[in-house]
C-alpha cells in the first residue's frame, strides 16, 4: 500500500509519505466532502458553550482552541481536492467568537511541511511550538519570537514514530521526526488511565516564563499542548474532557482557563449541560482504576488552591 488515494484500515495513503485519518466514529471523508451535514443544532451548542465558558471564566483570561485537522493544513499532501474544514465551517457562522476562539489554520499553513507528524494524526513538536507561541502572544499580549527561537534550538531529540496511522497498516510503517528535549525543572503527575475520558495531567515547572496556573480542558491534541506549555507558565493542569467543568474552575482557581478540541470533533458539538462528573469519568470508561498515592496527593493540592494544603504541598517540590 504506497500508492497515494490507497485506503486501509481507516488510512489514506498521501503524497511524499503522509498519512491521513479516513475511519472511525467521526467518518471524517464524509465530513470534509460534505455528504455529511453539520446538525444545526451542533452548531448551536458550540456557540452556546463558549460564550458560556467565557461567562463562567469571568476575569480570568479564557481561550477555546480548535486544533486543524491535518489535511485542512497539509492539503499538498491530501490526495482529495479541496477538503472542507470544520474550523472555517463554525467560526464563518459566528464571527463574533473570533476573539475567544484561537484556530491556528493560518499560522500552521505557513510551514505546513513541519508541523504535523507523518504517520500520526498529531502535531509535531514544532507545529506544538508554534500554537502555543501564537496563543500565548493573543492572551499576553507579548511577543514570543525570542522564546519560541529558544525551543526550537530543543528539537534535538530524535526517534522514529508509526504513530496511530502508520501502526494500522498491514506492514506498519515509520517517519524518523525530531521532539523536545525537555531540560527545564518540571514535577509532573499522572493518573495513568488506560482510557481517554478522565485523564488527568498535572505540571508544576520551577523555572517557567510565566508565574501563571493554567487549567486546560481537551483531548489528546491539548494534553501534547499541556506538556510543552510547561516551559512557559508554573503550573498546569489536563484534564481530558469534551465539557467544560465550572465546579473544577472554582477549586482550581487558575490565571488562564483553556478549552479545546480537534477540528473532527466538530462533526457534533455536545452542550455543557449534558456533562457528568469529571471525578467519575475515570471509573465509568475504565475497570481497576487505581491512580498512585503521590498523583493523589498532586491533585488534591491543586484542587485546593490557596489553602495550606496547597501551598505546603508546592514548597517541598523541588526541595
Amino acid at each position: 500500500m504506497t500508492n497515494p488515494g490507497d485506503l486501509e484500515n481507516g488510512v489514506l495513503v498521501g503524497y511524499e509519505g503522509y498519512l491521513f485519518l479516513a475511519g472511525g466514529a467521526h467518518r471524517i471523508l464524509d465530513v470534509i466532502s460534505g455528504q455529511k451535514q453539520i446538525e444545526a443544532e451542533s452548531l448551536r451548542n458550540f456557540r452556546a458553550n463558549i460564550l458560556s465558558r467565557k461567562d463562567l471564566a469571568a476575569d480570568r483570561k479564557f481561550i477555546h482552541i480548535v486544533f486543524p485537522d491535518k489535511q485542512s493544513v497539509v492539503r499538498e499532501h491530501f490526495p482529495i481536492a479541496n477538503p472542507l474544514s470544520l474550523g472555517e465551517m463554525y467560526l464563518g457562522h459566528f464571527p463574533e467568537l473570533s476573539e475567544i476562539v484561537f484556530f491556528p489554520l493560518n499560522l500552521l499553513r505557513k510551514h505546513a511541511d513541519h508541523v504535523y507528524l507523518k504517520t500520526d494524526t498529531h502535531l509535531s513538536d514544532y507545529g506544538i511550538l508554534l500554537t502555543l507561541a501564537g496563543l500565548i502572544e493573543r492572551i499576553l499580549s507579548e511577543p514570543q519570537c525570542q522564546h519560541l527561537a529558544a525551543l526550537k534550538e530543543k528539537l534535538t531529540t530524535e526517534r522514529l514514530v508509526s504513530g496511530d496511522l502508520g501502526s494500522k497498516l498491514g506492514t506498519p510503517v515509520s517517519s524518523k521526526e525530531k521532539f523536545i528535549a525537555i531540560d527545564w525543572p518540571l514535577r509532573s503527575f499522572h493518573n495513568d488511565l488506560q482510557r481517554n475520558d478522565g485523564i488527568v495531567d498535572i505540571y508544576f515547572s520551577k523555572k517557567a516564563l510565566y508565574p501563571l496556573r493554567v487549567l486546560c480542558f481537551g483531548d489528546s491534541f491539548g494534553r501534547s499542548f499541556s506538556r510543552l506549555a510547561s516551559y512557559f507558565f508554573s503550573e498546569i493542569t489536563f484534564l481530558r474532557t469534551r465539557y467544560f467543568h465550572e465546579e473544577i474552575v472554582d477549586q482550581i482557581q487558575p490565571d488562564i482557563i483553556l478549552s479545546e478540541n480537534v477540528e473532527r470533533y466538530l462533526d457534533f458539538c455536545t452542550s455543557d449541560e449534558e456533562r457528568p462528573s469529571f471525578f467519575m469519568l475515570p471509573y465509568l470508561t475504565a475497570k481497576g482504576y487505581n491512580p498512585s498515592a503521590g498523583f493523589a496527593e498532586a491533585f488534591s493540592a491543586v484542587l485546593s488552591y490557596p489553602r495550606l494544603s496547597y501551598r505546603r504541598f508546592v514548597e517541598r517540590l523541588f526541595l
